[in-house]
């Protein structure tokens, strides 16, 4: 037997990533989860065994069948492997039988900790978490938290697992790699912001497989950086902010999913560079609000695949400093529908006369032109686009990513 994909992981602060961390209900005969407290249950120095096996003993004793499945971190001793293995069954107070064999031949002085969380998220990947599992990780208690909770996460292995916030949304500080090069990982309810630009890639970048991971729900902050937010990924539902000054325009944007990946109902707002990039042919844009921005609000890449189209729809793009959408590298085709584009510095929809010529099947129909400083360039507009004042009923002055009436009206945005 081995670690199960039914597994779930814990992080809280004040853990030990000595600690067992992990727990699986679908073990015949489970107890008790001991993982949401930060000491473990049980903690020995004098584990051993007769054999290569996975029946342990301790004189020291105090198992009970309450810890079935429970993990136990194997942190050393005398012909033991260390590792995280899962109690299976318990026999009696002093004997213990894990999932699989925890010793190369009759073990002795094994320190071993049953139960407790970890104290780091990128714990449980290196410990053993196993794909379909899921890595909880304890907040402070608030949605938006000042403090940090895990400085300078950087998280390097471990595809194919899904990360959840509790508890609030915990805050992590990276230098633009906290997930990185990971393959179909969830990460839902984080705050991160970045305190280095070491890297650009920011909080998540899945380019061994773009598009196929997701940031949901989450705060991600630039913090004043030219960084991007996320690389070639989905994200859902999250804030991108930047809580540092807007100086020089940087060449990142905080979507930049030019190498793949969706951005659908997020708020992207006062970034250096641009709002959102995508990759015609396996991205879109979709239900999103990109303000003041100074770069251009959404970006169509080039493609070099099969003339599929991008899709850019139901989005507001207000304020930004270049285009509010830029269609100029559009090689192959673009939907651009239903959008609200005010008040940007460059053209509503910019499409130069080369990219026209060689490919006419950029398409825009229903979106609302104002107050940009020029319509669309080198395309007509359709009959059903309009150019009237959105005046914006009911809208709050406060448009900060924290302010809870706008999170209404729009439905959009990690939410707080």
């Amino acid at each position: 037997m081995a670690i199960n994909a039914t597994a779930v992981w814990r992080v809280r602060i004040d853990g030990s990533d000595n600690n067992g961390g992990a727990f699986d209900a679908s073990i015949v005969g489970v107890g008790t989860d001991y993982t949401e407290q930060a000491l473990p249950v049980l903690a020995l120095t004098d584990l051993a065994t007769s054999s290569a096996s996975a029946t342990a003993t301790s004189a020291t004793g105090g198992f009970t069948t309450s810890m079935i499945g429970n993990a136990v971190r194997i942190v050393s001793g005398t012909n033991f492997t260390a590792g995280t293995y899962f109690i299976t069954a318990v026999t009696d107070t002093n004997t213990v039988i894990f999932d699989r064999a925890c010793s190369t031949a009759a073990a002795s002085g094994g320190v071993a900790n049953v139960g407790g969380a970890h104290a780091n998220p990128w714990r449980p990947a290196s410990a053993g978490a196993v794909a379909g599992n899921v890595v909880m990780v304890r907040g402070q208690g608030l949605n938006d938290p000042g403090d940090i909770d895990y400085p300078n996460a950087s998280i390097t292995t471990g595809s194919n697992l899904t990360y959840i916030g509790y508890n609030g949304r915990p805050k992590l500080s990276h230098n633009g790699r906290c997930f990185y090069n990971l393959g179909n990982v969830v990460v839902s309810r984080f705050s991160f912001i970045q305190i280095s630009s070491t890297n650009t890639e920011g909080v998540m970048n899945s380019v061994g497989s773009p598009g196929a991971s997701m940031l949901v729900d989450c705060l991600v902050d630039s913090g004043g950086l030219a960084t991007r937010g996320v690389t070639a990924m989905n994200a859902l539902r999250c804030t991108f902010l930047n809580s540092g000054a807007q100086t020089t325009t940087s060449t990142s944007a905080a979507v930049d999913n030019n190498l793949g990946g969706a951005a659908i109902d997020c708020i992207v707002k006062d970034q250096r560079g641009d709002g959102i990039r995508v990759k015609p042919g396996t991205g879109m844009a979709t239900g999103n609000v990109v303000q003041n921005c100074l770069g251009s609000g959404i970006v169509l890449s080039a493609y070099s695949g099969a003339s599929v189209p991008g899709h850019v729809m139901n989005n507001t793009v207000y304020g930004c400093g270049g285009h509010g959408i830029d269609a100029s590298a559009a090689n192959n085709g673009a939907t651009i529908t239903r959008n609200l584009i005010c008040n940007n510095g460059g053209y509503g929809i910019n499409r130069s006369t080369s990219a026209n010529a060689a490919d006419p099947a950029v398409r825009i129909a229903g979106n609302n032109f104002y107050g940009n400083t020029l319509g669309a360039s080198n395309m007509p507009l359709s009959p059903l686009d309009t150019e009237l004042d959105p005046q914006f009923a009911n809208a709050p002055t406060d448009l900060t990513p924290t302010n809870l009436l706008l999170r209404y009206l729009g439905g959009v945005g990690a939410l707080l």
